[in-house]
């Protein structure tokens, strides 16, 4: 499952060194008076914070907890949340998805400066300690408002088979080679229609988190999405380059994805005909897929004699920024909680124990990446994000329109023009 994983780390860390400062700065005997603390848990097993909690109250005794083990699609998991809420009925503490913050950072209570600190000097050390895209998400209006354990990211799964058929040595490290691979992967009859696809790339319908895929290669070509002031959607708009140039990064990196879904194109290798890319990739229909870590377990399933290697996800050549895209749950407080600072004096101590995402060791396991599982434990390092208004499913079903509409034969300027215009109205409306 998608969070479990996070609970083997925290344990493996236990002794790891606190940090200085409000963030992580845990104080010894939080509250004198009986604190009962409830946390929900999305995918996780409770078992696992047994011995955390253990510890954690060998300095505050008078601090209880009761887990509660929630599970299920995320749209009923917030819902359920939302209403409880609402209700008057939340748990102190919840897991929520990175792009939530914005959504419902009125029912949640942020994290307190503490002493001499303002919200200024909070701000800049959530963004001085952990990895970039946490201060990108957590932070809402100049307040904290959740802290993650870890973080996953995408990155490219591919059929070492395949690889070793096409005499392939290694997975493509840019974009440049991932299109000489394609070219060397794809198969096709003698009428020209494919057989084995190379990449699951250029659609919405069975490609899973197709708007992500696209939301990294815009990002890694320079597009600015939302403006400074997150008030218009600017993903469609030019720059100018040093030598003078105008140029659209928004619509060169769509240009790019749709390449692979273009039967006029040499880079053509999938279409909407093809299962999903999930099944397609486990049952050898296609070399190479873009996913998150999570999925590995589903892959297993699907086939467990499956051979396939996981490798970061490719570049621009020559880039001085590399970028992915990230995935995470934090834990927050909810303003129905009566011990506020409790339930973050406990998401500290959680954080405290955890530094997958601290700035520092991501970078070291950034620098220390190869394949499989040191992937994701390095790319939370670069990855990147944006402010996807206080609507993100909205958003990112525009992003996906925009994807099935160039598919179908819109130009591209045009259909970034009027997602542009649809993600701009939210903005404007919803915040």
């Amino acid at each position: 499952m998608r969070s479990k994983s996070i609970l083997v780390v925290i344990i493996l860390l236990v002794l790891s060194l606190p940090l200085t400062g409000a963030l992580c700065k845990s104080q010894k005997s939080i509250t004198s008076e009986p604190a009962a603390l409830k946390v929900w848990l999305y995918d996780q097993d409770k078992k696992a914070f047994d011995d955390l909690v253990v510890d954690y109250q060998s300095d505050n005794s008078k601090v209880s907890f009761e887990f509660i083990e929630k599970s299920g699609d995320q749209a009923t998991y917030e819902k359920e949340l939302i209403d409880a809420i609402a209700a008057k009925n939340a748990p102190d503490i919840a897991l929520i998805r990175e792009d939530w913050v914005a959504k419902h950072y009125d029912k949640l209570t942020p994290l307190s400066p503490v002493e001499k600190q303002t919200a200024d000097d909070l701000t800049k050390e959530l963004r001085d300690v952990f990895v970039t895209a946490v201060g990108e998400k957590m932070i809402y209006d100049n307040k904290v408002y959740g802290l993650p354990l870890k973080m996953d990211t995408l990155a490219l799964y591919y059929n070492a088979n395949h690889f070793e058929e096409a005499n392939l040595e290694s997975a493509p490290k840019n974009w440049n080679e991932f299109v000489y691979d394609v070219k060397k992967l794809t198969k096709r009859d003698q009428f020209g229609n494919l057989t084995r696809s190379a990449a699951a790339l250029g659609t919405s319908n069975n490609v899973d988190h197709s708007q992500d895929i696209l939301y990294t290669l815009m990002i890694q070509n320079g597009t600015k999405i939302v403006s400074d002031d997150h008030k218009s959607a600017t993903f469609n708009t030019s720059i100018t380059k040093a030598s003078g140039e105008i140029y659209y990064p928004g619509t060169n990196a769509l240009d790019f994805y749709n390449s692979f879904a273009s039967p006029a194109k040499e880079t053509y290798t999938w279409n909407n005909s093809q299962p999903s890319s999930m099944r397609a990739f486990a049952d050898g229909k296609v070399s190479m897929i873009f996913d998150y870590s999570y999925r590995q377990e589903e892959i297993y399933n699907l086939n467990p004699t499956f051979r396939f290697n996981i490798a970061p996800m490719p570049q621009i050549k020559d880039t001085s920024n590399p970028t992915t895209y990230p995935y995470f749950f934090s834990y927050a407080v909810t303003n129905n909680s009566a011990h506020s600072d409790v339930a973050w004096d406990f998401i500290k101590y959680l954080s405290r124990v955890s530094t997958s995402i601290k700035k520092d060791k991501a970078k070291e396991a950034y620098q220390n990446m190869d394949e499989g599982s040191a992937v994701f434990a390095g790319q939370p390092y670069i990855a990147r994000t944006f402010y996807k208004s206080r609507e993100p499913e909205q958003v990112d079903a525009i992003f996906q329109t925009v994807i099935k509409n160039v598919v179908a034969g819109q130009p591209l300027q045009a259909a970034l023009d009027a997602a542009s215009a649809e993600v701009t109205s939210i903005l404007q409306v919803k915040g």
